[in-house]
């Protein structure tokens, strides 16, 4: 009914143009929702087909909403839209993408592509929407911050800014400098309100202030007494215990519970996955947080949040992951084979998979203190498995490893081309490890 209507919207215009001789002194219409551009006689006509919220833009232009945007929800005043005069990007103006980000809203965006998302505080989940998706639509895989405006699919893999988004809806590579500025562009037009800046202009190099001298240490600066790895002494409460975010990267609920994940939505680990960490004798020393979005990860935000350093009582208590393994606590020691891999994601796939004896060094590194944990973890006439990532820091890793554990323990390094463990499925687990198939 929709395309019919706009059929006959363009006929009549048609009808109106060729029906005179002089210049056609109609109305022109834009949708400050789509962008769309249409001709009418006047107002009246416009209506008629459908247009509506008609304002006075600038000569003979109106603004409106055109058919097909009647039905979506309408932004709020802080969001509207500026008027057409104000959001025309002149050819050849520079745009300071990072700033134009800022005034995007993430929401809005989504109502013009007719995204329909469960929203969840600053989150929101949904079908992917990207035209480029080829997994499976079965669940909604596709995940939205809207406070830092960033999206990713854990279906297809596709992620980045908002930007970036409105890039692959448009057709647009992202990664192609003149494609990302037209998709820029196309963003201020539609969404933002355009604001012409100057470029950066480069910085003038100025002398360094000099360094004052360093003053005594007050009395109040004296070293305190420090714990390292001690007992926590509080625990995480109110943890969404089935996050999307798990779910959409294959682990089941059982998995979930099993090492006690929850998705946190305050505090310090707000926006992460947070795990419990144990040290050997299964006391749970601290937590760990996963950022769920990849494309925040920076210098500030870090793929993963360890507990800071804090003051207890007259104490300080430091957190320091290299003294012990992730999951070291649930080996029933000493096992005859015992699989090693880097980070935790890593452990959950193996132990759903059927092997659950398998620790995580948390990282690219397997320190001193880690090497002897896994010695006495495994029995002497015993197999250590490394399983680390297919790149150049699980090279790295499981160099470590050797180096410090293959003169106690037998030790065989399952090398992967690519990717992750979490990237093998089963019977591929089953296939490198033979002996827990024979078992």
């Amino acid at each position: 009914m929709k395309r019919r209507k706009e059929r006959e919207f363009t006929d009549a215009v048609d009808h109106l143009l060729s029906a005179s001789n002089r210049y056609f002194q109609g109305i022109r219409l834009r949708c400050r929702r789509c962008g769309e551009v249409a001709f009418a006689a006047s107002t009246v006509v416009a209506e008629t087909f459908g247009w509506s919220a008609l304002a006075k833009a600038q000569g003979p232009e109106y603004s409106g909403l055109c058919i097909d945007c009647q039905d979506l929800p309408q932004p709020s005043a802080e969001i509207s839209p500026a008027p057409i005069s104000e959001r025309r990007c002149p050819v050849g103006t520079w745009i300071d993408f990072k700033k134009l980000r800022e005034t995007l809203d993430f929401a809005e965006v989504l109502a013009h592509y007719r995204v329909e998302y469960k929203r969840r505080g600053t989150q929101a989940q949904a079908f992917c929407p990207l035209p480029a998706h080829n997994g499976s639509k079965k669940s909604p895989s596709f995940s939205v911050s809207f406070e830092k405006r960033i999206f990713q699919c854990f279906g297809c893999g596709g992620q980045g800014n908002i930007l970036d988004f409105i890039a692959r809806m448009e057709g647009y590579d992202p990664g192609a400098p003149l494609e990302f500025r037209k998709a820029a562009i196309l963003a201020v037009e539609r969404f933002g309100k355009f604001t012409p800046d100057k470029p950066p202009q480069t910085p003038t190099v100025s002398k360094p202030p000099a360094t004052p001298a360093p003053s005594a240490p007050s009395p109040s600066s004296k070293a305190l007494p420090t714990i390292v790895n001690a007992k926590l002494d509080f625990e995480l409460k109110n943890l969404d215990t089935k996050p999307q975010y798990l779910r959409n990267r294959g682990f089941t609920e059982r998995t979930i519970t099993h090492f006690g994940l929850g998705y946190c939505s305050k505090g310090l680990f707000a926006g992460r996955v947070v795990i419990p960490l144990y040290d050997m004798a299964g006391v749970r020393i601290g937590y760990a947080g996963r950022i769920i979005f990849d494309d925040a990860i920076d210098d500030e935000n870090p793929k993963y949040l360890f507990p800071p350093k804090r003051e207890r009582n007259g104490t300080m208590l430091e957190f320091a992951k290299s003294l012990f393994v992730y999951n070291g606590h649930n080996i029933q020691k000493p096992v005859h084979d015992l699989i090693v891999v880097e980070g935790f994601p890593s452990v959950w796939w193996l132990w759903q998979c059927g092997f659950p004896d398998v620790v995580a060094i948390m990282g690219s590194s397997c320190s001193v203190d880690q090497a002897k944990i896994i010695i006495d973890l495994v029995h002497r006439n015993g197999r250590v498995w490394i399983l680390t990532d297919g790149d150049k820091a699980g090279d790295r890793a499981a160099h470590d490893v050797f180096e410090d554990v293959g003169s106690k323990r037998f030790c065989t390094w399952l090398r992967l081309s690519e990717g992750q463990p979490t990237d093998c499925s089963p019977e591929e687990l089953g296939a490198m490890l033979e002996w827990k198939v024979q078992a």
